[in-house]
């Protein structure tokens, strides 16, 4: 008997699951995002890894056993899977030798599926880490973390051969596996990566999908000119940049910057000397050399923030930086290109930066201070 229930998504979008032998397991069109909302924060990226996950666990490898039934026959199949997962089948912790053994000496490929579950057999999350590192990417512009990932170059060819080269294989074979409805996630990597670097042109749904809002709004953006598109109705990765760091639920790819270590939005660096700031929307950075003031005598320092018509000014950078951290949005005053001290507000995550250099700028800033 298959029971539905629904259970509720950080995008509050209900997700169908099934019980499958008292197991709860994702419907086929289910999942915990959608195309309209790509996970961000630290939680919500290890959900949507955990609702793949399962995807693989309670469908895809199923899937993939059945076809090579199909198509091979069940002894192959049998022998195929068994190799795939690892496992020796008459020595599953927990199970009986004989547990899964048919009448005809060979073992039941399904049941150890059904029965012992994958997760006791293999590592799915690992398997299923591509997921994570494509919605990383495309939310946020995060590159994959590997161990030979040591400068810019290495960023940007850990993105083009780990995700960039892979998305559209992603979107068939890997669809295969886990589901076609995670593919808004490997299309918003194709539509980053077409920003990024030079990658053809991006559609009103790549457009929505980066920035986080609805198709209509996209075409209203057309409609009245804020957005160039070609009458194939795309846009250029330079109009489409453009637009897009106009709109506060998008965040410029962190890749792109040498000195954000790329923590997801909501986690915390391990290193304690590390301290998050905020940016705005170009990538500049909360930091002593550009928001501290010296006052016109030389005495002393300040640093302005909050919103217009509510700002405050604080000589310390880490209680500027503390009240920026309880306001709903980040607002400081810097000087633009003009040297006009301008308000400006946070845009995307909060990036963690050396304690040493921000300490480095305080003391450099204070030097100038006359006694």
């Amino acid at each position: 008997m298959m029971i539905t229930q629904i259970r509720y998504s950080p995008s509050e979008t209900p997700e169908a699951t099934q019980m499958v032998n008292g197991k709860t397991a994702p419907a086929e069109s289910a999942g915990g995002f959608h195309a309209g909302r790509l996970p961000l924060t630290d939680d919500e990226l290890a959900e949507f890894h955990c609702d793949v996950e399962a995807s693989l666990k309670y469908d895809g490898l199923s899937r993939l056993g059945e076809t090579m039934a199909l198509l091979f026959g069940e002894r192959s199949a049998e022998k195929a899977m068994f190799s795939l997962l690892g496992i020796n089948p008459a020595a599953i912790r927990g199970y009986e030798p004989d547990e899964f053994l048919l009448d005809d000496g060979h073992y039941d490929w399904r049941a150890v599926l059904n029965e012992a579950g994958p997760e006791e057999v293999f590592d799915t999350l690992e398997c299923t880490q591509p997921w994570w590192d494509a919605a990383a990417y495309a939310g946020q512009g995060i590159a994959p973390r590997t161990s030979d990932c040591k400068n810019q170059q290495d960023r940007e060819a850990s993105i083009r051969t780990l995700l960039v080269d892979k998305a559209d294989h992603m979107m068939t074979l890997g669809a295969f596996v886990v589901g076609k409805h995670y593919n808004f996630i490997w299309q918003a990597v194709k539509a980053r990566a077409a920003i990024d670097f030079g990658i053809g042109r991006l559609s009103l749904e790549d457009l929505g999908l980066l920035s986080a809002l609805s198709l209509q709004i996209v075409r209203n953006a057309v409609s009245t000119g804020a957005l160039i598109v070609d009458a194939d109705q795309t846009a250029s990765p330079e109009d489409a940049l453009a637009w897009l760091q106009r709109r506060r639920g998008f965040i410029p790819s962190r890749w792109l910057n040498p000195e954000d270590d790329q923590y997801p939005q909501g986690s915390e660096p391990e290193d304690t000397e590390k301290v998050f700031v905020p940016q705005t929307a170009s990538g500049d950075r909360f930091m002593p050399v550009d928001v501290m003031r010296l006052t016109r005598d030389r005495s002393a320092s300040s640093i302005t923030v909050g919103a217009k018509g509510d700002e405050k000014k604080v000589e310390d950078f880490y209680e500027a930086l503390r009240l920026l951290k309880e306001m709903p949005i980040a607002r400081w005053r810097r000087p633009n290109t003009a040297r006009n001290w301008g308000l400006v507000c946070a845009r995307g995550p909060w990036i963690s930066v050396d304690k040493a250099e921000i300490d480095r700028q305080i003391a450099t800033k204070k030097e100038k201070i006359r006694i």
